[in-house]
């Protein structure tokens, strides 16, 4: 037994101490003890970095875009012969013409609209995600509750695709930061676990635990805005409209990504050839900004419901409520089900905040007693040639003042 320990102990002692050494010799501005010691270490070991020629590797500076692109070229072993490099700012004598070279021509990096690459530049967190999304082919992407990141952002697929694999996670469950300039410690940490399994994050699947009213809300958001950009999309390209209806056959191989089998084998049929165009809005899911009531119901691990109350316009407001159900399927989130039903007989009590948000280009400007309404009504006026009317705190309906 303690001839075991001992081999243990010399083992451990030749792995750590000469770790300690390598440290040591190559950057005396790295210690074993900082948060991404290892990740440095195995791409030094890799012959991806080799720091700066006074045994510094800089760890705080913040990483340029040539930086970043002479990392990437070594860790995919690209061939950075080529000097010739298209960009206006980037000449051949650069230190990292080749790696901008060879990950331009594989289509990795980009320049910009005015023929520069602006090599100086410092890479933010958005950018890293766009890089070693393209760099390591990354596909797989759930879904996320960062408030800073929204689907219409340029990096929010491949923001989506690093943290599914681990890869990136936020500084807190809401924030990404995806204007924040990284370091060379911090990118090197995002590159080495690109790089090699054994540093990925622990990432949470669908279906592990049960989500939270903010986790849901984000979900169900940006699930809904994927499918619905997809069947506009779809629509506009092969121009769908009233003669001519939507095929299954084309829409299919997109939307299964975002329905489950259970509509995809009844009812889709029934909807993409209904869904021609873009004001078909209420009978295809549907969870917007302008929603003024928004709840989560029945949650487990694997499912829940979300609920947006909206009003649709301005004269004839028609409270509806818009549910969804989500589920997971193939390790997905999906939408299960949805239904739009108008309000009838809830009792609503809006608030004055919920009116305000509810109608564009509106507000409350005060109250009246509405004869129609039997009751106090708020008095909403829109700009422009527009009568003023009251909306009902109780159910949303409109009674025009008189």
């Amino acid at each position: 037994m303690k001839k075991i320990l001992s081999v243990l102990s010399i083992a451990f002692l030749l792995v750590f101490g000469n770790m300690s050494n390598s440290f040591a010799a190559e950057f005396t501005d790295v210690s074993e003890d900082d948060r991404f010691a290892l990740h440095i270490h195995y791409l030094l070991d890799e012959g991806v970095i080799q720091g700066f020629g006074d045994h510094k590797f800089g760890p705080e500076q913040a990483v340029t875009r040539a930086a970043a692109a002479i990392m990437l070229a070594k860790s995919l072993e690209l061939d950075t012969s080529d000097t010739n490099v298209r960009f206006k700012d980037v000449p051949k004598s650069s230190k990292a013409a080749g790696a901008i070279q060879a990950m331009s021509a594989k289509g990795i990096i980009s320049g910009f609209s005015d023929g520069n690459f602006y090599p100086n530049r410092e890479v933010t967190r958005a950018e890293m995600a766009i890089l070693l999304a393209k760099a390591f082919e990354l596909t797989e992407q759930n879904y996320f509750s960062f408030t800073d990141v929204s689907n219409s952002m340029r990096s929010y697929d491949a923001i989506r695709k690093v943290v599914t694999s681990g890869i990136a996670t936020g500084y807190t469950e809401d924030k990404y930061r995806p204007n924040q300039p990284l370091t060379r410690a911090q990118f090197s940490a995002f590159l080495a676990r690109a790089m090699s399994e054994e540093f990925r994050l622990e990432t949470k699947k669908p279906g592990d635990k049960k989500v939270t009213k903010m986790e849901a809300y984000t979900i169900a958001s940006q699930l809904v805005a994927e499918t619905r950009r997809n069947i506009f999309d779809l629509g506009h390209q092969y121009h769908w409209g009233a003669d001519n209806p939507g095929k299954v056959d084309i829409a299919a191989p997109v939307l299964k990504e975002y329905f489950t089998n259970s509509i995809m084998q009844h009812d889709f049929k029934t909807f993409i050839e209904s869904y021609y165009c873009d004001c078909d809005h209420d009978i295809a899911p549907k969870f917007e900004d302008r929603m003024i009531r928004f709840t989560v119901s029945n949650v487990t691990k694997d499912s829940f419901t979300v609920t947006g109350l909206y009003l649709t316009n301005f004269i004839e407001t028609e409270p509806h409520f818009h549910s969804i159900i989500v589920k997971v399927e193939d390790g997905k989130w999906k939408i299960g089900e949805w239904t739009d039903r108008l309000v009838t007989t809830e009792v609503l009590n809006l608030t004055k905040k919920e009116v305000n948000k509810a109608i564009p280009d509106t507000r409350v400007v005060g109250e009246f007693y509405s004869e129609e309404a039997g009751s106090i009504v708020y008095e909403i006026k829109a700009d422009g040639p527009f009568p003023a009317v009251g909306i009902s705190k109780k159910n949303g309906e409109v009674y025009l003042k008189k």
